[in-house]
């Protein structure tokens, strides 16, 4: 336990309210990264005087520019979305989503080195399309029907069939990693939906002390230049007239602050101007939110540091941006600053502005000015940088440094790669996982991955080794140990690649051989720890996916027998079902067979009632309704309840059959070796072998109606044979008494609505009573910050006087958020809270002139802590 939350709890039981209140405002200060004496510091080393900064010209003696946020990702990424559609291909989520899902990522803290999780949500980035195929063979030989193939984008862009444009295939595999997170995937849904991809970010590149100051104090961007870090010294040498930060930040944040008469927002209420003026306008003001200090500016989403070079031969400074953000953004987002500093500052480097040459200064010409925390090596940087224009440079190493602080970059990096290196031992499940810095005079990176491969060798009986090939006596093909057999150690690569090393043979009869990918471009710990990323996703996950393809690959060319798995997907295409269809895992080989009801089998038309305590802008919630595991960003919900409901329902269902029979062997569902189905009581034992395997998703159309259910069973390569063929028995039963579960399942959902329907009944009584909004109100009077306490006041001192709808503004929109988000600011302007008016405005039950005539906020006075403990 901290110091300070032990003195609150010590004041607390002491009976000192007041000094516990005032500890927990002293506990939230402390957790703001840069204090007020840093700040303070740096406004008196400025001055207010743009002669101690740098880079005079290139911001025309602004402190800060804005440049859109267009880059050539966007471009390419399009290519991509039109080359999909063109082949028939959308996102597999449905209605152009893609399948998001939350995983947890181990992290570790920047001071003390203590390992947290954090969980961040990613995408699935597979496709499908519908596509109509002719069984093969069995009864249904011949007939056409409609199956639905999943494919990655990658495979989908490598097919020969898809006639993707030359180049844009390799671009895909290069940066999709980057749109798999950080939402960035919905880029590619907008391309879907609209035919472009929405643009919604700009970069604001700054040399305001304070920005360059505060670049790890802000939300979504944390690095070691945060203070009480091991490099915020550096920070403080980038602030005084050196570097520059380039922040993104959202277009229509920008565009509020610089359409308002004061800094932050135009006054709704008395109709102020709203003309638009410029960035330069705001020199000398902070734009940037800071909730302690109360300024209400905006959150920048990603930033990178531009580094400052001077050549004191020629007596020129420029500046270069590093390779490595922080905060996540969309693609794009450094190439897009690189390019504004090339094209901004090329003329810098010719003789004759009107000449194309450029005059590339000399390794020793050059001195590197300001923190000395490198991300990346001068010479990558400058190499980088002169590339954007078309030179080819050959700059290497470590620049002399001008800096108020000197550090040992391979120090650093060996921090970092240790830091990295411990995250990697949290995280991967298959993979090794290796990196080191090596040179101190000049450090580099050397990093790798090895993933160690087992296949069974299906069928193999006494295996055994001559003459450079694994063989039997069993009717299979041997396999081959040396390097020259390259058509079978094609059926082993993996689809990343890499290396694959020595095969061998194990002592439980499997394939035992391994497969290095090396990082050839990692030059600094952040491409370390981007390659790690990449390689538990795109390897570490994947590895049941990829042993499973090789196996596949195996059976097919005669090396290995197949297993209960490969004879189900047979059994399950040669059966006509009713209401299922049936799909195989042919086209990515992914180790599945889903049985899934067949669209708009199970129709439903069930209400959802709106919780009155939830903000419209989050919708309803489904999940806490129906009891589901619920994506935000789709319209399907896995029910968590009705599964296990449903096969109860069939347990009673097969055993009145097998009692009306009495004749085990004629009863599809049992047979004599399924003795483990019966248990102690006589009672078939249906819940614990299929739950895992069932699932019955809910969908809704614009969170309003349930539209559809879809009941799924799958069957994976990893199930035992017998609970393989117990499942696809099930499928049959659920084939059978399609029609009577199809009603239980309404009947239980329809159930569920209407007594969230009553509860929030319930809870629009308690609201307009106050018995909701009264604790959050007494709670919120004891808060640090004045303006929440004068908003808990002014709500207390009007309820009698609100009228229903004004009630649930108030505590939905003002109480309950405030007390979620521990914070409020009040505009000292306005008679009623901040946006009061607007957001009544938009209620249907509201007139659209609505506009509040009682108390004014500005009257209300906040009492003394005693006086709000006496009160009580």
């Amino acid at each position: 336990m901290d110091k300070i939350k032990a003195l609150k709890i010590w004041l607390k039981k002491n009976n000192l309210k007041r000094e516990a209140v005032l500890v927990s405002g002293a506990n939230a200060l402390q957790k703001y990264a840069i204090s007020l004496k840093e700040v303070s510091n740096l406004k008196d080393w400025f001055n207010d005087d743009y002669s101690n900064l740098s880079f005079d010209k290139l911001f025309n003696g602004s402190l800060r520019i804005i440049i859109p946020f267009n880059s050539e990702e966007q471009k390419e990424l399009l290519n991509v979305v039109r080359t999909l559609k063109n082949a028939g291909w959308a996102p597999a989520g449905g209605n152009n989503f893609f399948d998001t899902k939350k995983v947890k990522q181990k992290l570790r803290r920047l001071n003390g080195g203590e390992e947290y999780e954090k969980e961040i949500e990613v995408a699935d980035l597979k496709v499908s399309k519908k596509e109509k195929t002719i069984i093969p063979a069995g009864p249904r030989k011949g007939e056409e029907i409609v199956r639905e193939n999943v494919s990655s984008i990658s495979k989908v862009l490598m097919n020969p069939k898809t006639n993707t444009p030359p180049g844009l295939s390799d671009w895909w595999q290069n940066h999709q990693t980057e749109y798999a997170k950080d939402f960035n995937w919905k880029q590619i849904e907008s391309a879907f939906n609209d035919g472009e991809v929405a643009t919604e970010y700009s970069i604001l590149i700054s040399r305001d002390p304070i920005d360059v100051l505060r670049m790890s104090d802000h939300k979504n961007i944390s690095s070691c230049h945060a203070e009480g870090n091991s490099y915020f010294k550096c920070a403080i040498s980038e602030s005084k007239g050196n570097g520059l930060v380039a922040y993104l930040v959202k277009t229509s944040d920008l565009d509020k602050l610089l359409t308002a008469p004061e800094p932050w927002e135009p006054d709704h209420d008395t109709g102020g101007s709203t003309n638009r003026i410029d960035i330069k306008d705001l020199d000398l003001q902070e734009i940037f939110r800071d909730p302690q200090r109360k300024i209400e500016g905006i959150e920048p989403k990603s930033r990178v540091r531009l580094r400052k070079y001077v050549n004191t031969d020629k007596d020129y400074e420029f500046a270069v941006p590093e390779n490595r953000s922080y905060g996540p953004h969309p693609p794009g987002f450094i190439d897009r600053v690189r390019a504004w500093a090339w094209e901004s500052q090329k003329d810098i480097f010719k003789a004759d502005p009107d000449d194309e040459y450029i005059s590339v200064p000399d390794n020793f010409e050059l001195k590197m000015y300001g923190g000395s925390y490198r991300d990346s090596s001068d010479g990558e940087l400058l190499n980088t940088f002169f590339e954007e224009g078309g030179v080819k440079t050959d700059f290497y190493g470590y620049l002399d440094t001008e800096s108020e602080d000197e550090e040992n970059a391979f120090e650093m990096w060996e921090q970092e790669i240790e830091q990295i290196n411990n995250r990697a031992d949290g995280i991967l499940s298959n993979l090794g996982f290796f990196a080191s810095v090596e040179n101190e005079d000049d450090p580099y990176i050397y990093t790798s991955a090895s993933l160690e491969v087992r296949i069974h060798l299906n069928g193999w009986e006494d295996p055994y080794i001559r003459n450079s090939f694994i063989q039997t006596e069993s009717d299979f093909r041997p396999i081959p140990f040396g390097w020259g057999e390259h058509k079978f150690r094609e059926l082993l690569e993996h689809q990343e690649g890499g290396e694959i090393q020595d095969l061998a043979l194990s002592n439980d009869n499997e394939l035992v051989f391994a497969i290095t990918f090396e990082c050839e471009d990692c030059a600094n710990p952040d491409d370390v720890d981007s390659f790690l990323d990449y390689v538990y996703r795109d390897i570490d996950v994947q590895y049941d996916k990829y042993v499973e393809r090789v196996r596949k690959k195996l059976v097919q060319n005669g090396y290995i027998a197949q297993i209960e798995f490969d004879k189900a997907a047979e059994r399950l295409n040669s059966i006509s079902f009713q209401n299922f269809d049936v799909i195989g895992d042919e086209e990515d080989n992914d180790g599945t067979i889903s049985i899934i009801s067949k669209p708009d089998s199970m129709l439903m038309n069930i209400s959802i009632p709106i919780d009155p305590t939830m903000d419209e802008f989050t919708g309803t919630n489904i999940s806490k309704i129906f009891n589901t595991k619920t994506s935000p960003m789709h319209s399907s919900h896995r029910l968590i309840d009705e599964p296990e409901i449903i096969l109860n329902i069939l347990t009673k269902i097969a055993k009145e059959a097998y009692e009306a029979t009495k004749l085990q062997l004629s009863f599809p569902f049992l047979n004599d070796s399924d003795n483990n189905l019966i248990d102690s009581d006589n009672n078939l034992i249906m819940y614990d072998q299929a739950i895992d395997s069932f699932s019955i998703e809910i969908q809704d159309k614009l969170r309003k109606k349930i539209t559809s259910a879809k009941m799924e069973i799958e069957i994976k390569v990893s199930d035992a044979d017998s609970h393989i063929v117990f499942v696809e028995n099930l499928v049959s039963l659920l084939d059978d008494n399609f029609d009577k579960i199809g009603a239980k399942l309404f009947e239980l959902l329809e159930r569920k609505a209407k007594i969230a329907s009553h509860e929030n009944a319930a809870k629009l009584r308690d609201i307009y009573s106050g018995a909701l909004a009264k604790p959050i109100i007494n709670e919120l009077k004891h808060a640090y910050q004045d303006d929440v306490k004068r908003l808990a006041l002014w709500i207390e001192q009007n309820w009698d006087r609100f009228n229903n709808a004004e009630k649930e503004t108030a505590y939905v929109k003002y109480l309950l958020a405030t007390k979620s988000r521990s914070y409020y600011y009040q505009d000292n302007s306005l008679d009623t809270p901040s946006h009061w008016n607007q957001t009544m405005q938009q209620r249907p039950d509201t007139d659209i002139s609505y506009h509040w005539k009682g108390p004014s906020i500005k009257d209300v006075i906040i009492p003394s802590y005693q006086d709000i403990d006496t009160e009580e």
